[in-house]
């Protein structure tokens, strides 16, 4: 029984988690601009070798090199959209550092890099 209730509770959290994440990157684009981020790449694409269909930059400037700057070190995120839960699996897994640690976040079928204000947004 308890492990009934376990595999369910995973299976919630991972649709929470999933359904948090913005289908595509327009849709992340004006979620991150209702919390106040200022995007400056965005593009949906035709699905490459690697999966990817979708990147984002957003950070709490309005300037280019605070969007550059920011979203890499400041209050900022720099995300990738994947088709597949798998190749974005694998994107993450694909950015740890020898130690096996990485700064990014998997979150469904995007891998984000940035501020923990900018991920909690994203999320949100």
């Amino acid at each position: 029984m308890k492990r009934i209730l376990g595999v369910i509770t995973l299976l919630v959290v991972a649709v929470l988690l999933v359904a948090c994440a913005p289908a595509n990157s327009d849709k992340a684009k004006a979620k991150m601009e209702k919390a106040g981020y200022t995007c400056a790449w965005t593009a949906n694409k035709e699905v490459g070798d690697d999966g990817e269909v979708g990147y984002l930059t957003a950070t709490k400037g309005n300037s280019i090199g605070s969007l550059i700057d920011g979203a890499l070190a400041g209050d900022g995120l720099v995300a990738v959209q994947y088709d597949t839960a798998a190749h974005a699996k694998k994107a993450f897994n694909d950015s740890k550092n020898a130690e096996g640690k990485t700064d990014a976040v998997l979150v469904g079928k995007w891998v984000i890099s940035g501020s923990d204000a900018a991920i909690k947004a994203f999320k949100k």
